[in-house]
């Protein structure tokens, strides 16, 4: 079975951009709780999605654990 030159490529830039996101940053607790904060207030207009519980779980859970 061969395998498309296209698809290997594709296949390598969504491993080299996983990698990339999967860096560590740091950041003050005080800019994650004010974004937790303007996200909610979106929220609070515009509904939440998947992708928007997704993040708040992520931001609740680098507050509470520091990481």
């Amino acid at each position: 079975m061969e395998i498309n030159p296209a698809a290997t490529t594709c296949l390598q830039r969504i491993k080299t951009l996983n990698a990339d996101n999967q860096r560590s940053v740091r950041v003050n607790l005080s800019v994650l709780k004010a974004a937790r904060s303007e996200i909610l207030a979106h929220v609070a207009i515009n509904g939440k999605g998947v992708m928007t519980d997704m993040v708040l779980h992520a931001l609740d859970h680098a507050i509470k654990e520091g990481r």
